[in-house]
């Protein structure tokens, strides 16, 4: 399995990870987005069940499980509307189909401008980012094509709260992962740019959840010095843009937590 999404956090640390969990284990995700990470430890052999409780990244997942040609296909028809126009500007088209995406009632549709303004926006959010057409080109269409998923489920939480989502998982599962991305010092993640896709989370709710959790976890951050003191007694790595080891905090990119 190869995600088809472009990572909003650009993780490095996937090789880090797949060193902390053994090939075969079964692996409970949360916070679902681009799946980069989950991906990576699918082709590890790992068994993914991943959960989300935002109903557009459960949509655009479940439609390329089902029918990822189909998904491509139509990203392809709406490209059109991107290219450059003598009257339309592009990138205004572009920030309305930012606006507009999630309205449309048609699975595949939603699903289909998802993948285009993953590709198309800078970051890789849905919602917002600055306009790159060129993200989305022939290759970035081929692997949406060819999208294949073994041992990949999804679950759609019902909870607003993303942290009541935590506690339900499998009696059986090795291990549980957290790509939580950015750390925020305030209570809740909160910007203008937050969209349908996005999750927020209260970052000092997660940081008690993951503190007393009994099962082995792995969350993963973007590093920032702060998270060094958070989880002083648990396991901690910092991962460069390369994706090595570092102990150089002005070189860190990723910073990968565990209690095993």
């Amino acid at each position: 399995m190869k995600t088809p999404l472009k990572d909003p956090f650009n993780f490095k640390c996937t090789k880090t990870i797949k060193e902390l969990i053994p090939k075969g284990s079964s692996v409970e995700s949360f916070l679902l987005f681009s799946a980069k990470i989950e991906s990576s430890l699918s082709t590890h052999g790992c068994s993914i069940t991943s959960h989300t409780n935002r109903p557009t990244v459960h949509n655009f997942w479940s439609c390329a499980n089902s029918d990822a040609p189909r998904v491509a296909e139509q990203a392809q028809y709406f490209s059109k509307m991107l290219l450059p126009h003598p009257v339309f500007p592009n990138d205004k088209l572009f920030h309305l189909l930012q606006e507009k995406w999630d309205s449309y009632a048609d699975p595949y549709v939603q699903a289909a401008l998802f993948f285009l303004l993953n590709q198309t926006s800078e970051k890789g959010l849905i919602s917002s980012g600055k306009f790159k057409l060129e993200g989305f080109n022939a290759v970035t269409l081929l692997n949406m094509q060819r999208f294949s998923a073994e041992n990949f489920n999804i679950i759609l939480d019902a909870q607003q709260n993303v942290v009541e989502t935590f506690g339900k998982t499998k009696k059986n599962t090795d291990y549980l992962l957290f790509p939580v991305g950015t750390h925020q010092l305030s209570l809740l993640e909160t910007t203008s740019h937050n969209g349908s896709e996005v999750a927020s989370i209260n970052h000092n709710t997660l940081q008690e959840y993951l503190m007393s959790e009994k099962k082995k976890w792995v969350a993963v951050y973007k590093f920032v010095p702060r998270l060094l003191d958070i989880y002083k007694d648990f396991n901690m790595i910092v991962v460069d843009k390369y994706g090595r080891k570092t102990y150089n905090k002005k070189t860190g990119e990723d910073f990968v937590v565990s209690n095993f």
